[in-house]
């Protein structure tokens, strides 16, 4: 939805042309690349952001191929996972923007799981990194934040699995069979 959205406004523009649909990808991977760089440049050394957008910018072949294609979730993750990680490393630095930068990390993430479940690598690591190397960050008011800001990130998929009569699911599987163990042993081995 989101993806036609974006290309409806390209196409008022560029007119409706292969350019103007290959304009959104486009956007959201330069929009990638500039989020990686600051979180990478301000967080680690300007030598390894460097290095970083150029190893991006000259990719292999495939690795083009699938960001900038317009199917509306491999371009857009890498963005979203850009932001985060920008976010989520000025919570941890102690900034002064501390618990709105945790707030919008929670609602990216919501919006970023809506795109594809594929963020939860990211939400995994950045938990991961709290328990093991930062647990005063797991207050209960920093846990309460993040629950708020993640479930208004993610509510436009609640909102739009009800809408659809079938329910909370994910491809027609509804969503409480994912988590039985006879699932996850059939996928596992």
């Amino acid at each position: 939805y989101v993806v036609a959205a974006l290309a409806s406004i390209f196409y008022r523009f560029l007119w409706p042309s292969y350019f103007a649909l290959k304009m959104v990808p486009f956007t959201f991977s330069f929009l990638g690349l500039l989020f990686w760089h600051l979180a990478i440049s301000k967080y680690l050394s300007k030598k390894t952001a460097v290095y970083f957008s150029l190893l991006y910018i000259f990719a292999a072949s495939p690795f083009l191929q699938f960001t900038l294609a317009p199917i509306g979730d491999h371009a857009e993750i890498i963005f979203f996972q850009g932001l985060c990680l920008y976010l989520f490393c000025g919570f941890i630095a102690q900034e002064k923007n501390k618990m709105r930068n945790l707030f919008l990390f929670a609602l990216i993430s919501g919006f970023a799981m809506w795109f594809d479940y594929t963020h939860v690598s990211l939400l995994v690591g950045a938990f991961g990194y709290l328990i093991l190397y930062d647990r005063r960050q797991l207050s209960v008011r920093n846990l309460s934040y993040f629950t708020f800001g993640f479930l208004i990130g993610f509510s436009p998929w609640i909102l739009l699995n009800l809408q659809g009569g079938g329910g909370l699911s994910i491809q027609v599987t509804p969503l409480w069979q994912l988590f039985t163990v006879e699932l996850f042993l059939s996928r596992l081995f």
